[in-house]
């Protein structure tokens, strides 16, 4: 009887420690990087822009920077002051760089699809490819 009890309960405790195991693996990979991280440079606009193209940075330690270019040729550059993401919202807080005044706040739709951005901004999508 004890020989039985003793491999029923090794049993246990090793299905018990499987599965803590695997719990944690999964917290683990819900954990992983944010597939918005990155450098991104929009390709497609789906509104008329004086804008030769724009790119965006997004750092793990939720900053980055903006550029935008444009047609002739002036350059903005933005500083990436945070962001953040739900599961379809981005939300960036927007400085000018060198500018004294507040960072601004914006809240874009968005998606991403391998290396393809949408960005989604007053009826309109921006498409970037990652960098």
């Amino acid at each position: 009887m004890n020989k039985k009890l003793f491999s029923f309960l090794f049993l246990f405790l090793a299905l018990s420690m499987m599965c803590i195991t695997n719990s944690c693996k999964k917290d683990d990979d819900s954990n992983g990087t944010n597939p918005i991280i990155g450098t991104w440079k929009c390709t497609a606009s789906g509104s008329a822009t004086t804008l030769d193209y724009d790119e965006v940075t997004f750092k793990s330690d939720q900053k980055g920077s903006w550029k935008f270019v444009y047609k002739d040729g002036k350059i903005e550059q933005y500083d990436i002051v945070s962001w953040g993401t739900t599961e379809t919202k981005l939300t960036i807080e927007l400085k000018l760089r060198g500018s004294s005044a507040e960072p601004t706040t914006n809240i874009w739709g968005y998606s991403v699809s391998g290396s393809e951005l949408i960005l989604s901004w007053a009826d309109a999508d921006y498409l970037y490819k990652k960098q």
